[in-house]
């Protein structure tokens, strides 16, 4: 995923899968949150509860603020779910490249 240094309010849609690529389904997700951090590091630049909108299918909707990608280079990103049960559940990660403002 790319997005340019300064985007706010930029929306994405993501569906939760499992290690085969089916969708969850995310009925007892109490939340779903993006994070997102430079490679190689453990601190979170990003933490974006998302908006589940349609659990069946496991598609969530995160927005992005501002502020959020104002800092130009590389990032690992991934959802985790907390479900009312308590279960904790980390899925797998995925890149973010957040390229220079061309102005």
């Amino acid at each position: 995923m790319r997005f340019v240094k300064g985007d706010h309010t930029q929306t994405i849609r993501m569906t939760c899968t499992d290690e085969n690529g089916t969708a969850l389904n995310l009925a007892n997700v109490n939340t779903a949150t993006l994070k997102l951090g430079r490679i190689g590091e453990a601190s979170n630049l990003v933490s974006e509860e998302g908006s589940i909108t349609d659990a069946a299918n496991g598609i969530v909707d995160f927005t992005f603020e501002d502020g959020d990608l104002d800092t130009a280079g590389y990032y690992d990103a991934h959802i985790e779910l907390d479900y009312s049960t308590g279960v904790h559940k980390s899925l797998r990660y995925f890149g973010i490249h957040i390229l220079p403002d061309m102005a």
